[in-house]
């Protein structure tokens, strides 16, 4: 997946490469004309007149990223306003809600995440949901997992078992060698750390031809490889071994639990962080609907002009700041004039990443299809079902919607999360023909089940959903370091620059603001906009809507 530079592929592999290659480049024309015809499509002229607002910080971009930063210069002082492409917040963080018929045809509403699913421990973003007193589930970081065709199940009332049903006695000792081998190399390896010598080898093989010099069973590898590749989303042999080793932490565990960190879900759906985030800032520092065009330093002022796209009105405006946040993904770093541009040092460590590539499913259905899923009286979810399925998750685990319990009749919906050469594969196909090939795999893993599925629902993702770092390159190297130092008070967030996940968006929130408050150009500005517009809350000085 636009990895040139790792070498050999198999025959099938580069045959994908070739076609994502050809259907990038359609995705972007389709893009760029979309862009276009937003921009000139007929409509009514807007008689307000462009206004050039003064603030400290502007944010580009209200996902988990744009928002934890905003969230972060509360209490600072600084007076800040984001702004976001789409006509709503959150970016990849998003709950669907859908109506379905229920008992006695009345309709219900249930909901699942069509983004992220799940946020790890060690993520900053698990402190933040406990501030904000929202109602969370927690699980252990192990799934059932299909090996060689064969399903392990969960299913047992101590899930923590399921290792020991999975594999021998020799294979675990091995696997717990192989965990804390890990957890000693990875104790010193952190953003901005460098790489430690002894580790500097691993930037130039990849995680895959790593392992295998373990020489660990059959079973063992096909484990290690199925439960990374569905966080990476790409091959295990497409990303550097150190790489592999910062993304298996999370598996490696404790002492006590030995089974790796735990996972929190917000209960109801990521989308109430999200909130929580959005009225924590004050939505009228938020505006949506906004294409940010140009970002123009005036080093004379020492302030930025951001150029900026109505896209609801075609109001072309501008805002000044001190500083710039831009939680974009990297890849859209294009879609920017950066005046001046950006050195070329950034962007070539920014050309030199990989990417991985996701692709959703909603796959409804009634509650009597429990029993395919259901062992000994409990769910066997998720399954790492290591094929066209990808991450099978239960989407609606709460049972959202009113008087649902009661009645029992809740939809079920299986949220299927595909990642890697699947992704790209059903991200360039026709969703009928999709819909047709997961069927076709659900009929294999639970035979019966596809007659019980009521209806699909797909979500696409930009073939570059995340970052991955190939054979040859770090998230700890100079290059990354490259990305992450800030030029011209212009300062690029978001979890590209830091990880494979969330944690990278609330992580590289946190480094930005912290990067603005060290500088030596913090003045406060008070900002300068219309009267009718201005507002002033506890948190310091703030903009309304744009």
């Amino acid at each position: 997946m636009y990895l040139s530079s790792l070498g050999q592929h198999s025959t099938r592999q580069s045959r994908l490469k070739n076609l994502a290659s050809a259907s990038f480049g359609m995705i972007f024309a389709w893009f760029f004309c979309a862009a276009f015809t937003s921009a000139f499509a007929a409509t009514t002229p807007s008689s307000v007149p462009a206004v050039t607002r003064l603030t400290d910080v502007v944010i580009v971009g209200a996902g988990l990223s744009g928002l934890t930063a905003a969230h972060e210069l509360q209490g600072t002082g600084l007076s800040y306003q984001v702004l976001e492409l789409a006509p709503i917040i959150g970016g990849r963080v998003k709950t669907v809600e859908y109506s379905r018929p229920g008992k006695n045809k009345s309709m219900v509403t249930v909901s699942a995440d069509a983004g992220m699913e799940e946020y790890w421990e060690s993520n900053p973003a698990v402190a933040l949901i406990r501030k904000f007193k929202l109602p969370i589930q927690t699980d252990h970081a192990v799934s059932s997992i299909v090996i060689g065709g064969k399903l392990y199940s969960l299913g047992g009332k101590n899930p923590l078992d399921h290792m020991h049903r999975l594999f021998n006695g020799s294979e675990l000792a091995s696997l717990t060698r192989f965990k804390a081998e890990i957890a000693n190399m990875t104790q010193g390896l952190k953003s901005g750390g460098g790489i430690p010598t002894a580790l500097q080898h691993l930037v130039h093989v990849s995680f895959a031809d790593w392992v295998k010099a373990h020489k660990l069973s059959a079973k063992l590898e096909d484990w290690i490889r199925i439960t990374l590749e569905c966080e990476i989303g790409t091959g295990w042999d497409r990303i550097s071994a150190i790489d592999g080793l910062a993304e298996f932490h999370i598996f490696v565990g404790n002492r006590e639990t030995k089974q790796g960190e735990t996972s929190y879900r917000v209960v109801g759906g990521n989308v109430k962080f999200v909130n929580a985030l959005a009225d924590s800032v004050g939505r009228e520092n938020i505006a949506t609907n906004k294409r940010v065009l140009r970002i123009a330093r005036d080093p004379v002022k020492g302030t930025s002009r951001v150029t900026y796209l109505s896209t609801d009105t075609n109001q072309n405006s501008e805002i000044e700041a001190k500083h710039v946040i831009v939680t974009v993904p990297l890849y859209r770093m294009m879609e920017i004039q950066f005046e001046p541009a950006l050195s070329q040092p950034k962007r070539d460590a920014i050309a030199a990443l990989g990417w991985g590539s996701y692709f959703k499913v909603h796959v409804m259905l009634p509650r009597s299809a429990e029993r395919f899923w259901t062992v000994r009286g409990r769910s066997m979810l998720p399954v790492l079902s290591d094929s066209d399925l990808g991450v099978i998750y239960d989407g609606n685990p709460d049972d959202i919607g009113e008087g649902l319990r009661k009645t029992g009749d809740t939809p079920r919906i299986l949220s299927l999360l595909i990642g890697g050469d699947r992704a790209e594969r059903f991200n360039f196909t026709p969703l009928d023909q999709a819909r047709a090939e997961i069927k076709s795999a659900f009929e294999k893993l639970w035979p019966g089940v596809s007659r019980s599925i009521v209806d699909m629902e797909f979500y696409r993702y930009h073939p570059r959903a995340i970052a991955a770092w190939p054979v040859g390159r770090s998230r700890f190297d100079q290059m990354s370091d490259e990305i992450r130092t800030p030029e011209n008070n212009v300062y690029l967030a978001g979890d590209h620059t830091e990880s494979s996940h969330s944690d990278g968006a609330v992580n590289s929130a946190m480094r930005a603001v912290s990067q603005i408050l060290k500088s030596k150009t913090t003045s406060i500005i008070t900002p300068i906009i219309t009267p009718i517009i201005r507002g002033r809350t506890d948190d310091g000085p703030r903009n309304k809507k744009i």
